[in-house]
């Protein structure tokens, strides 16, 4: 099976050590859903161990969190959406080798045929 063909499931994905299979685009979404959970926790829990340290520390915190948390939550999408684009353009390239390879194959037999 090549590269571009999408007949196999996730397992057999997972476990492609030729890397001719992708599983980045399967998963995608659900790792980005746990990164953004992530995200959100860490800026929860920074808020939280603030309140102990007072009103200006909580303060302090809570406009920090509202100015990264929204950068960290916008750069982790911007890298899946990489990684994704970049099986994309793999899978798409494999797939417009294997129309070139049947187009001169198709083109060598009619030579055959004429000479």
């Amino acid at each position: 099976m090549e590269l571009g063909e999408k007949k196999e499931g996730f397992i057999d994905a997972l476990f492609d050590f030729s890397f001719s299979k992708f599983i980045t685009p399967k998963i995608a979404g659900v790792w980005l859903i746990v990164a953004y959970l992530f995200e959100s926790l860490i800026a929860l829990g920074a808020l939280l161990s603030s309140l102990n340290a007072g009103g200006t520390a909580f303060v302090s915190t809570l406009i920090l969190v509202a100015l990264i948390l929204p950068v960290a939550l916008i750069g982790t999408r911007i890298t899946i959406e990489g990684m994704v684009s970049l099986v994309k353009i793999a899978e798409e390239s494999v797939r417009i080798r294997e129309l070139l390879e049947n187009k001169a194959r198709g083109e060598s037999e009619e030579e055959e045929e004429r000479g």
